[in-house]
């Protein structure tokens, strides 16, 4: 059988993006960046999704529920990345 674990948390790519931006350059007060800076935005893929979405319910009805939060952990990972992969 399949199952689908998603954990009920939905947020754009665009938004993750500047989480991800905003913790890793330590801008937690700067306001407003320019995603320029940091994305190429002239390239769309054919085809491209524009959004994806997951039912876990089947997963739920056997008692599975998340135990971590997308925007608390994502600190952890930036840090972890930042310290660790060779850009």
């Amino acid at each position: 059988e399949i199952y689908n674990i998603c954990g009920g948390f939905e947020q754009s790519n665009l938004d993750t993006v500047k989480k991800i931006i905003i913790l890793y350059e330590n801008k937690m007060h700067s306001g407003i960046i320019d995603m320029k800076n940091y994305c190429d935005f002239s390239f769309n893929r054919v085809g491209q999704d524009v959004r994806y979405a997951l039912d876990d319910s089947k997963l739920k009805s056997l008692g599975w529920e998340a135990k971590k939060q997308f925007d608390e952990e994502l600190n952890e990972i930036v840090s972890y990345y930042k310290g660790k992969f060779i850009w």
